[in-house]
């Protein structure tokens, strides 16, 4: 069973990533590695996807459809105040 740290004391600091792409075949595409639980924005479906273990991308919910990825403050993504998001213009 394969496991990854994503926090510490509630401050995420392991290389997790917020990605925004145009398309899911986008993300084979990525030029560098990302941590697991790295998230990525397919803004064509507005489908929302994690990054596993396996380095393998999972859907997880679907934006469009009013479902909300959690979080807190003003980041409309989710997550932590101060979250970055990179956008991949392969």
């Amino acid at each position: 069973m394969a496991h990854n740290i994503t926090a510490n004391d509630d401050a995420i600091a392991y290389g997790i990533k917020k990605i925004m792409v145009d398309s899911k075949a986008e993300l084979k595409e990525l030029p560098y590695k990302l941590a697991p639980g790295s998230k990525a924005l397919d803004v064509s479906t507005m489908d929302l996807y994690l990054l596993n273990n396996h380095n393998t991308w999972v859907k997880i919910k679907n934006l469009k459809n009013g479902e909300n990825p959690g979080g807190g403050g003003d980041n409309p993504g989710g997550g932590e105040e101060g979250d970055k998001l990179y956008i991949w213009d392969g």
